[in-house]
């Protein structure tokens, strides 16, 4: 199984089923048909808070666990197996589902007290020779970038830099979010 270790928010995620034959231990004459029956992959989201008094979480308090999962592809041939795929030594799942990061994932971050982090599990269900074979593939840290994340010039040397500018959004002024300022507000002095 070929996991990335990492992902844009909102963009497609490469998952390929790599498939080995072991022919000298076989007893078969010839490689058997492997067909997929179910896959499902899921980006598991993990948020740590450090925090210096545990008095500040009262029992009950629904703020403990900020773990979630989300099912961002699945696919399921076992009603109609006549229509599952068969795998080859090198099977991109993308072939047959719809492998994409969620849009509204938010990306890997940390900071002095909390840190957000992935993790990405696949779950397979093949049948080959009329037996049905399950097995699960969880992978190290997966980091998930910002959906307007591009990389700089310096770490791809053959972009340009036009090419490699991000647009930055400006930030609204003061009036337009929250109207007239305070009185005094421009005019604030330093000690």
């Amino acid at each position: 199984m070929e996991l990335p270790r990492v992902g844009v928010a909102g963009q497609p995620l490469p998952v390929f089923l790599k498939l080995d034959h072991d022919m000298e231990r076989s007893t078969a004459p010839v490689s058997p048909i492997v067909l997929l029956k179910k896959c499902s992959l899921e980006l598991r989201a993990f948020t740590f808070i450090q925090c210096m008094r545990e008095e500040m979480f009262h029992d009950g308090d629904e703020q403990r666990n900020w773990d979630t999962e989300h099912e961002i592809a699945f696919v399921d041939f076992t009603e109609k197996m006549e229509t599952a795929p068969a795998l080859t030594n090198h099977f991109d799942l993308r072939n047959v589902m719809r492998v994409r990061v969620p849009p509204y994932a938010r990306p890997t971050f940390s900071t002095f007290n909390i840190r957000r982090t992935y993790k990405l599990r696949l779950k397979l269900s093949v049948e080959c020779a009329q037996k049905t074979f399950k097995a699960e593939f969880l992978t190290g840290d997966f980091v998930l970038l910002a959906k307007d994340y591009m990389p700089s010039a310096e770490s791809n040397p053959g972009t340009s830099s036009s090419n490699a500018a991000v647009d930055m959004e400006v930030a609204p002024i003061y009036q337009e979010t929250l109207g007239p300022p305070p009185p005094g507000y421009g005019n604030a002095k330093m000690p």
